[in-house]
């Protein structure tokens, strides 16, 4: 079953020569891990605000089966986070879900335990490393349980290579048990270097 379909996009910016996205289409099928890699300014960024609703095609659209939750974390951590502490931020999505206290406070401790950052959970969310960062968006993203996950250039900024391999593991097992479909998108020289 496609769980993201593409269909013929187009997007240019204002002001742009030439469209950023140009009559792209293509499927993705669920629980799988796909990729999206280009060279910089190729409009891997726009095309993946695209998926997640950030920004609408000029023409073309992206069709989705009912009620899927698409979940982005963005290349630049920073401008995700939102609140002062970093258990504030994590549970921010699954508040906003309308779950049970219950539930927030269990998916917030699971998703910070996942990171390696529930020690962190008092903190305040502007005085962490980058690496620390981009830990708290990826936890704030997994604690609302997503059906698409796109990754945009994001655990390869983490400070922590444990931490990226461990990531890396709980994508895995996230798409073998709860059909997760993975979209990251990478540089195409980073495709190589990083393929397992």
């Amino acid at each position: 079953m496609n769980v993201i379909e593409i269909k013929s996009v187009f997007f240019k910016y204002q002001n742009a020569s030439v469209p950023t996205i140009n009559n792209v289409s293509f499927n993705v099928k669920e629980g799988t891990y796909s990729v999206l890699a280009g060279l910089n300014g190729s409009g891997k960024s726009t095309l993946s605000k695209i998926i997640a609703g950030l920004i609408a095609p000029e023409k073309g659209e992206v069709v989705f089966p009912l009620n899927s939750r698409v979940g982005i974390i963005f290349q630049s951590p920073k401008d995700q986070i939102i609140c002062g502490t970093v258990s504030r931020d994590t549970s921010f999505g699954p508040q906003n879900l309308g779950l049970s206290s219950g539930e927030v406070e269990m998916r917030t401790i699971e998703s910070l335990n996942s990171t390696n950052m529930l020690s962190y959970a008092k903190h305040p969310s502007m005085a962490l490393s980058l690496g620390q960062t981009q830990k708290v968006a990826f936890s704030g993203i997994i604690a609302m349980h997503p059906d698409i996950l796109i990754l945009v250039e994001s655990v390869h900024q983490s400070n922590n290579f444990q931490f990226a391999h461990r990531a890396q593991h709980k994508l895995h097992q996230a798409l073998a048990y709860n059909n997760l479909t993975l979209f990251p998108h990478t540089r195409a020289h980073q495709l190589q270097r990083n393929a397992f």
